[in-house]
C-alpha cells in the first residue's frame, strides 16, 4: 500500500508542476520575454484532478523591465487569445464597479496560512490603487465567472501578481 500511495503522490506532484509550468507564458501575456528578480511568495491547493483550486503567485522585476512591460502592453492588444478563454484586456486601475465581481473571484478563496492572506490583501491594495494594470483570461457558467487567470502589475514596487482560480 504504502508503494502505491508513493507513485500516486509522485504522479500527482509531476502533473500539478507540469501543467503550472505549461500555464504560466509570460510573453503571450506581456508580450515580450522578462527577466525575474525573483519569485516572491507562490501559493498553490489544488482541490481535485479536475483544475478546481487557487494558485497566487507573486514576481519581482527591475523598474526597466516593468516600464517595458508596460510600454509593450500600451502598444497592442494582449494578453493573445487562449483557447476556451475570453480576455480582458490590459486595463490601468482602480478597477470599475462593473468589475469588482473579479475582485470577490480572486479573494473569496479561504484559508487559515497568514501569508495567503496577506498575498490577497495586497491584490485588492493594488487593484484600487492608482496607475497600476490588470488583464485576465475567464470562463463563464451561466453569466457568472467560474475560472479565472488574472495579471496585476505593481508599477510602484515593480511586482507582477498571477492568480488562477477556478470554481
Amino acid at each position: 500500500m504504502n508503494k502505491k500511495f508513493y507513485c500516486l503522490l509522485v504522479l500527482t506532484i509531476v502533473f500539478l508542476t507540469s501543467c503550472s509550468e505549461r500555464k504560466l507564458d509570460l510573453k503571450d501575456v506581456l508580450g515580450l520575454k522578462i527577466d525575474l528578480i525573483n519569485k516572491d511568495y507562490e501559493y498553490g491547493d489544488y482541490l481535485s484532478f479536475s483544475g478546481e483550486g487557487y494558485t497566487g503567485l507573486q514576481y519581482s522585476v527591475s523598474e526597466t523591465e516593468m516600464n517595458s512591460i508596460i510600454k509593450e502592453i500600451k502598444s497592442q492588444e494582449l494578453p493573445l487569445k487562449k483557447e476556451l478563454f475570453k480576455i480582458q484586456f490590459w486595463t490601468k486601475t482602480p478597477i470599475n464597479k462593473k468589475s469588482e465581481d473579479i475582485i470577490d473571484l480572486i479573494s473569496s478563496y479561504h484559508s487559515k496560512d497568514e501569508r495567503f492572506l496577506k498575498f490577497q490583501k495586497e491584490l485588492r491594495r493594488i487593484i484600487y490603487k492608482n496607475n497600476n494594470y490588470f488583464s485576465y483570461y475567464y470562463k463563464e457558467t451561466e453569466g457568472n465567472i467560474d475560472d479565472i487567470e488574472l495579471y496585476l502589475l505593481d508599477t510602484t514596487s515593480n511586482k507582477i501578481f498571477i492568480v488562477r482560480h477556478s470554481v
